[in-house]
């Protein structure tokens, strides 16, 4: 809702005043305005609408069994990553033995959601849902395999390093040491993957391709913005907020003041500093107040399977959306939302089990998920314990 309105406003802004001052951002004409606004506000429309759905059943959430949300995301990931194995497995002959064949090989693994850095977050939530199912049901392990695969698929170092910060949070966090097993054991395979493609492909970014930022290597150019790269984009995205702090200069509109830096340069690569430059303080506020929300709520909810889902899974998608291309896209946003949503039936439960004291229904000692037999029930399945 506040994104729909800070894009109004600042259409109405540059339409009416010539542009944004101080930048290259020129104005539009109404229909230009009007089709930006939608396309730039759809993410958190829909995000919106999850989570005013998720908060009027909170309760009713809480009593649902975990098997029904862990499994449609862990499903909705394999999907994905099955898309993305796809790609590479058809992008990989033109890419090997070729001038700068990683790079080369990057730009086309991409997906409806995003390019490849956006695709490979997406996959962090489904491949926690996945490793919490896996602890329970060695079947799922397939599917862990599946998410591990397409996540080296995307060739994103990025995630590798959140990825190993995941790990080292189930590792303290986790209510079963077989989630952190088996999330270490997906690390792996990722380190493994990208390690063989750094080996066998060409690695050199492709020289004088972009004129590079002041902090960035050489040559990143349209083959993929190096880390330093990123470092100017976010550079550039808090300048930008800082020059025009109370809406931005328009959702949508970052390439327009960032068209000297190297490519993908539509967005700062650091979804705070996204917000500040596109939406001001009011849209920097909401993303920080929504991140904040989810780490309290999963902090504060019982250990179990639903907390793992929640702090791990949103642990890593906000960590990458610090260094990759995630905010204000369609998949981060609704992801972000399903579970704040998620965090808060967990909470919620909590707190009702503790409003109806000794009388109320059993909560198991270990601190599972009371919510129904299957992933909640302590020791189910073959891979219990």
């Amino acid at each position: 809702m506040l994104a729909a309105v800070l894009g109004l406003g600042q259409a109405l802004l540059t339409w009416t005043t010539g542009g944004v001052p101080g930048t290259s951002v020129a104005a539009e004409d109404a229909a230009v305005s009007a089709s930006r606004i939608l396309v730039a506000t759809v993410p958190y429309a829909t995000a919106l609408a999850v989570v005013v759905a998720l908060r009027r059943h909170d309760r009713r959430l809480a009593r649902y069994s975990l098997d029904v949300w862990a499994t449609g995301l862990a499903l909705a990931g394999v999907a994905l990553a099955a898309w993305l194995l796809v790609r590479f497995a058809v992008a990989l002959p033109g890419a090997s033995g070729a001038p700068y064949g990683f790079y080369r090989l990057k730009l086309q693994i991409t997906s409806p959601l995003g390019d490849h850095n956006t695709a490979a977050g997406l996959l962090l939530p489904p491949l926690v849902a996945a490793a919490v199912l896996a602890a329970r049901n060695r079947r799922w392990l397939m599917g862990v395999a599946v998410l591990a695969l397409g996540t080296t698929a995307t060739l994103s170092r990025g995630v590798a390093v959140v990825l190993a910060g995941t790990v080292l949070l189930a590792a303290v966090t986790a209510s079963r040491r077989r989630v952190a097993g088996v999330l270490v054991a997906a690390f792996v395979v990722v380190v493994v993957g990208l390690t063989a493609a750094s080996v066998g492909l060409d690695t050199a970014a492709p020289p004088g391709t972009a004129a590079p930022g002041p902090a960035s290597q050489a040559g990143a150019g349209p083959f993929g913005t190096s880390v330093l790269g990123r470092v100017d984009l976010a550079v550039r995205g808090v300048e930008v907020g800082r020059d025009h702090p109370v809406v931005g200069i328009g959702l949508g509109r970052f390439a327009e003041v960032a068209d000297d830096l190297p490519q993908p340069n539509d967005h700062a690569h650091q979804a705070f500093a996204h917000a500040f430059a596109e939406g001001g303080v009011l849209l920097l506020a909401a993303a920080l107040v929504v991140v904040a929300t989810l780490a309290w709520r999963a902090l504060t909810s019982p250990s179990g399977p639903r907390r793992d889902l929640v702090l791990l899974g949103g642990a890593g998608l906000v960590a990458h959306a610090q260094v990759e291309i995630l905010a204000g896209r369609l998949g981060y946003e609704v992801l972000l939302a399903l579970l704040v949503g998620l965090a808060g039936a967990a909470a919620g439960d909590a707190g009702g089990a503790a409003e109806r004291g000794p009388a109320g229904p059993a909560v198991d000692p270990r601190g599972s998920d009371p919510a129904g037999p299957a992933l909640d029930a302590p020791g189910s399945g073959p891979a219990g314990g």
